[in-house]
């Protein structure tokens, strides 16, 4: 798995991911947590080797409003993250919004 913001790649990490016949996503995680900036693209990328038959995603969206959850500590506050998805360049295999191999975005605010 990759990040890159425009060309410049901010992390990768590799590790086997293995087909239970369900479709639960497998979390396969970066090493350490990655920054990343307000209105700035970044490309979020997966290479799957192998022969063997994967689940992936359909109906994609474009975009995702979250609201951050503060577990009571700002009662007072609302505050969202919005995440906009767009095609990428470097899918090499029809792979994009509408579907994929990134089911999940693992965050924190």
């Amino acid at each position: 798995m990759e990040l890159k913001k425009g060309q410049e790649v901010l992390a990768t990490t590799q590790g086997p991911l293995y087909s239970s016949g369900f479709p639960e996503p497998q979390p396969l995680l970066f090493h350490h947590p990655i920054q990343i900036d307000p209105d700035i693209q970044y490309t979020a990328s997966v290479t799957m080797e192998g022969n063997q038959l994967s689940h992936f995603g359909q109906e994609g969206m474009s975009e995702v409003v979250v609201l951050i959850n503060y577990y009571g500590k700002r009662p007072d506050r609302e505050e969202y993250v919005n995440f906009f998805f767009t095609p990428s360049a470097d899918s090499k295999n029809g792979t994009g919004v509408q579907g994929g191999q990134i089911p999940q975005i693992l965050f924190y605010a």
